[in-house]
């Protein structure tokens, strides 16, 4: 607490002082020259705090430069995965998508190769970015490394690697559910219908987020996956029921119009009403009959899927 005069004084001197020395150093501070500066240097500036209008400029022009020198950044930001920074990704996301596979997926391959774990998963996850499956044999490995498992999936799902459906559908009963999840994703993209019995069985996951990243994958599988799910409609299971009502939607499968009007009289009002929407993504105009035959207001239903499909 200022009690006189004179203590205000030496406050407002010593306020004035700072202000000159902020300003002196300021203006005192050299003029950055980003292509002289070396990598250190430049991810120094990007990922320090830009606090004056200067240093924003030097994290702009910094930001710039790291992106211009394409590989050689890239090889630098694998090398520095093993610390703890987020710039580290968020270059790299920005720069991989700038790179051609041919010069930026051997430098990945190589830390895939290296002893860290931390690079090896940097390099993983940034080359399912890339289509080049013909790294899987370096890739494959990892399915049997706790920390890596995970990457590894979602990599040869992107790559459609087959050989690896044997060895991804374990994971639909891994005890993490990510790691579910990322099962049912890559099996999906790389579209074996062999895998649509562990799928139909995946329907049966506790964890929603499971269940419809397994439906998915059977709306990706097409045909096969319609003809087991129709065949599967019938189960006991109510909650398994919504989830096949909801894959045989997104396949609009024709197929599923005479059970799916059948399921407008069960006894449970959810899926009465999956029944209804998936019914008129099908088939609106016979849909509109069909629920009113029901005694089921078909006006909500027609506005649900009109506001899907933008009409």
């Amino acid at each position: 607490m200022i009690r006189n005069r004179r203590e205000k004084r030496c406050v407002l001197g010593a306020t004035t002082m700072l202000c000159l020395a902020a300003m002196l150093a300021h203006a005192a501070e050299p003029a950055f020259d980003a292509n002289a500066a070396s990598l250190d240097e430049l991810f120094f500036h990007v990922q320090r705090y830009a606090t004056t209008e200067l240093k924003k400029e030097c994290k702009r022009l910094a930001r710039e430069e790291l992106l211009a020198r394409g590989t050689e950044t890239l090889a630098y930001l694998a090398e520095n995965s093993t610390i703890t920074n987020g710039w580290i990704y968020i270059l790299a996301d920005q720069l991989v998508p700038k790179l051609e596979a041919a010069e930026a997926a051997p430098i990945l391959l190589a830390n895939v190769q290296a002893q860290n774990d931390n690079r090896r998963r940097f390099a993983t996850f940034f080359l399912g970015f890339y289509d080049v499956p013909g790294y899987a044999p370096a890739i494959l490995p990892l399915l049997k490394h706790d920390k890596l498992a995970g990457l590894a999936i979602r990599t040869l799902g992107k790559w459609r690697v087959k050989q690896a459906v044997p060895r991804i559908l374990p994971f639909l009963k891994a005890d993490k559910e990510r790691r579910r999840i990322l099962a049912a994703n890559a099996l999906g993209e790389i579209g074996a219908p062999e895998t649509v019995p562990a799928l139909l069985d995946a329907l049966h996951d506790p964890f929603f987020t499971v269940r419809r990243a397994a439906g998915r994958a059977l709306v990706r599988l097409g045909r096969p996956a319609e003809k087991a799910a129709l065949a599967a409609l019938n189960t006991d299971n109510c909650s398994v029921q919504r989830e096949l009502i909801r894959v045989l939607q997104a396949m609009k499968s024709r197929h599923a119009l005479k059970p799916l009007r059948r399921m407008l009289a069960d006894q449970d009002p959810l899926l009465r009403a999956d029944a209804a929407r998936a019914l008129v993504a099908i088939d609106a105009d016979a849909a509109r009959k069909w629920l009113k035959q029901a005694g089921i207001d078909p006006a909500p239903f027609l506005l649900h899927g009109a506001a899907e499909t933008g009409r």
